[in-house]
């Protein structure tokens, strides 16, 4: 913090100091205050610090604080603040405050596409797990709790997971997996088994199509895969008809049989 006296008040005390240090050069020794500081104070060019007023106030045994006369108590970022104001005011005043705002819009983005580059290159499973919990807070973020207090999207991934915390305890929900270089965090996977849950009414082909890859790189890597999908919306994913599931005591079935 930094602290603001009521004019002259300031030059006063450190007058005081001083005069009983014997000089500015032997007050600079005893309190280990620069010099130069002193000089700037003396004459109310910066303002003191907290560190400074505890030095000056102990040094001339000052016990009440109010006889300093403080007008005002500043943050320790009050110059910061105090130039960034400025610094806008003269933009504004020049007519170039547009043309300043898209210069620093465009270093911030070069910086950031660096550093995505960078994260992407040499922190590849950092930074997709990143990436997805910043996806997973979009749209007011997971808003259902399983029994073992693991957050998920909707009802429907409730009502499976709690079936499969149930009956396969070691079931993991959205674990990250790195399949040729690429990120994947599927719904539910219990050792080898994925299960992806979905009920998307009339889902468009490009969603049709996501799964379809989804499907074919986690066999890819060896796992077996299901997509559990409620009876009224079966219609719907004909072409991955073969891997639907729609009850649950199918799925507990069909993962027993897988890893056994």
């Amino acid at each position: 913090m930094y602290y603001k006296f009521e004019k002259g008040k300031q030059k006063a005390l450190i007058e005081k100091a001083i005069e009983k240090a014997g000089s500015e050069r032997k007050l600079a020794v005893k309190i280990q205050i620069p010099k130069g500081s002193l000089y700037a104070l003396k004459f109310e060019k910066t303002n003191l610090s907290e560190k400074n007023l505890k030095k000056l106030v102990q040094f001339l045994g000052i016990k009440n604080k109010e006889e300093l006369n403080i007008r005002e108590v500043l943050s320790t970022n009050w110059g910061q603040i105090k130039g960034g104001k400025n610094l806008i005011k003269k933009k504004k005043d020049e007519g170039t405050m547009t043309e300043t705002i898209e210069k620093l819009k465009k270093a911030s983005s070069t910086r950031m596409t660096k550093w995505h580059k960078n994260m992407k290159e040499n922190h590849f499973e950092k930074y997709h797990k990143w990436q997805y919990e910043r996806f997973k807070k979009i749209g007011g973020g997971y808003k259902y709790k399983l029994t073992n207090g693991t957050k998920v999207r909707n009802l429907l991934e409730k009502e499976v997971g709690d079936f499969l915390i149930k009956h396969f305890p070691k079931t993991n929900y959205e674990p990250y997996l790195n399949i040729d270089g690429k990120a994947y965090f599927p719904d539910f996977l219990y050792r080898n088994v994925i299960i992806e849950v979905t009920e998307w009414k009339n889902p468009s082909k490009e969603k049709i199509s996501q799964l379809q890859k989804k499907l074919v790189d986690y066999q890819k890597k060896g796992y077996t895969v299901c997509f559990f999908i409620p009876y009224k919306y079966r219609k719907f994913y004909k072409i991955i008809e073969k891997y639907q599931i729609s009850a649950l005591h199918k799925l507990k079935e069909y993962i027993s049989a897988s890893v056994a």
